[in-house]
């Protein structure tokens, strides 16, 4: 089980690294990527296991990432 100092570490660490691996334009929405990683830290209080909140995080920034002009 991982507590919350290291899930914000590991937020923290997919953050930048998706910004530095993808990010080259406007698709890499800041707001949009918190806003899913603190709900994704809620649900992770909620049922005491914060890496299901960050793999939800993780999944759900996928599935609304904007991929430019597609």
């Amino acid at each position: 089980m991982i507590d919350l100092p290291t899930y914000i570490f590991l937020s923290i660490a997919y953050f930048l690294t998706m910004h530095m691996a993808l990010s080259k334009t406007r698709e890499f929405d800041f707001f949009e990527g918190f806003t899913l990683f603190a709900i994704g830290g809620m649900i992770g209080a909620a049922v005491d296991s914060y890496i299901t909140g960050f793999v939800f995080a993780a999944v759900m920034h996928f599935i609304f990432w904007n991929k430019g002009s597609d």
